[in-house]
């Protein structure tokens, strides 16, 4: 079995003190006998793949809608920095227990740990980390190792890195864990929201280029000026000088953020015996668009939940690319109305119903066990 050794400790400790995201998830996704994560986190940093598009995407739209907060890329550098530093603090408590194994390969919920600190401490709901509502309904429906077997069995599974898979495989999963407290349809929906804004956006490892293929800025280094390039139907973009002082500024703090984050993926530990780069499966560059599918939702066998959940998402993503606001809310509509989403929406409400009789119960059980205390003193029970 795989071990993290001191070695390793050392030239993590060396890129978390520099705040070198890039070759500290480098590190990891080369490290023999490592897992996928490595890898999923530098896509992340560089958001260089369909897998870290959708998370920072995920992430961006979860802090706008709950939390009301935009952060600009230089917060969220601080924020991957933090997190790197969190992940270090979990690997060297393991490597302190004796256990190299799980100091290489995090379990999930040590992950899980790590994003909820580093999300908390920038202000931002945990909730922003892609997978953690299911992870949660997993954990309440099938305890730690059920949880596990997603993390493991799905999400670092790089064959479903690609466009819409990344989302398209939690929104499978997300079926089977529907329940009172975890709204599965919803989590779909965000999900398939998150791909569709974030197959248009571009890798963030061009410090001159920044946004997405509809919009985007370009930095002309010789007359110190910024273009938007604004995408039209008919295939000639639309282009105009940046002058507001406000947008020249964010995209100058951008730029420079990217410039500093390419100095340091130079800067390899003497120790690193990697001098490149890993490269994803699955780039934004090979993405192209979404697959399309007419299956209509109520004409699919309410056995066949993953198929339902496939069909469900490709519709949701397909008008979320097109800015079809209307069409999102016909399909939620339309699912929300046919056999099948009758059905998972009630087996939520079931679950729920099941838990608050579960409860009942076992405070019925307490009040009972009190009273019996009362009268003849303590009960023991093995």
């Amino acid at each position: 079995m795989a071990e993290l050794n001191q070695r390793d400790l050392d030239v993590l400790q060396h890129y978390a003190d520099k705040g070198n995201r890039s070759l500290y998830w480098n590190y990891l996704a080369q490290r023999d006998g490592g897992d996928s994560y490595g890898l999923l986190a530098l896509g992340v940093v560089r958001n260089s793949d369909m897998s870290g598009a959708i998370a920072n995407t995920y992430a961006q739209h979860h802090a706008r809608e709950h939390d009301k907060r935009k952060l600009s890329e230089r917060e969220w550098e601080k924020f991957g920095q933090d997190l790197i530093q969190q992940d270090l603090a979990l690997r060297k408590h393991y490597m302190a227990q004796q256990q190299p194994a799980e100091a290489l390969n995090l379990p999930v919920k040590d992950v899980q740990t790590a994003h909820d600190q580093a999300f908390e401490n920038v202000g931002l709901n945990p909730d922003a980390w892609t997978p953690r509502r299911l992870l949660e309904a997993a954990r309440r429906q099938g305890g730690e190792s059920a949880a596990e077997d997603i993390w493991r069995n799905d999400m670092l599974d790089s064959s479903v890195w690609g466009l819409s898979r990344a989302g398209r495989t939690m929104a499978k999963v997300a079926w089977q864990y529907n329940d009172g407290e975890f709204d599965a349809f919803a989590y779909t929906s965000d999900l398939a929201a998150a791909a569709a804004s974030a197959s248009r956006d571009l890798p963030c490892v061009d410090p001159d280029t920044i946004g997405g293929s509809n919009l985007h800025f370009t930095y002309d280094a010789q007359s110190r000026a910024w273009t938007s390039v604004t995408s039209t139907p008919d295939g000639f973009p639309t282009r105009m000088r940046v002058t507001d002082a406000r947008t020249l500024a964010e995209l100058d703090d951008a730029r420079a953020v990217r410039l500093e984050r390419a100095e340091k993926a130079t800067q390899f530990h003497p120790l690193d015996p990697h001098r490149e780069i890993a490269r994803s499966p699955f780039t934004l560059v090979d993405a192209g668009q979404p697959e399309t599918t007419a299956t209509r939702l109520a004409n699919i066998d309410a056995s066949l939940s993953r198929t339902i959940a496939d069909d469900l998402f490709t519709r949701l993503t397909n008008a979320a690319m097109n800015r079809d606001v209307v069409a999102m809310r016909t399909v939620s509509a339309e699912f929300r109305h046919s056999d099948e989403g009758r059905s998972w929406l009630r087996s939520g409400r079931e679950h729920n119903q099941a838990d608050q009789d579960r409860q009942a119960a076992l405070e019925a059980q307490a009040t009972m066990q009190q009273a019996v205390q009362s009268r003849s003193g303590p009960v023991m029970s093995m």
